[in-house]
């Protein structure tokens, strides 16, 4: 945990996809906003306590 400003933060999750392939690239890109993955791209999946 690190403390930072008195608050308690935890990595819960840390995930790196080195390639993606393509039916998870199109899920992905279907559901989330922004610069949508393609067939291939690497990625990182962080997931920290408490979230916003």
């Amino acid at each position: 945990m690190i403390d930072m400003a008195g608050e308690d933060f935890e990595l819960r999750a840390y995930v790196h996809l080195g390639r993606m392939q393509p039916q998870y690239a199109a899920f992905v890109g279907a559901i989330t906003q922004g610069d949508p993955p393609v067939e291939g791209m690497a990625s990182l999946y962080v997931e920290m306590a408490p979230g916003n």
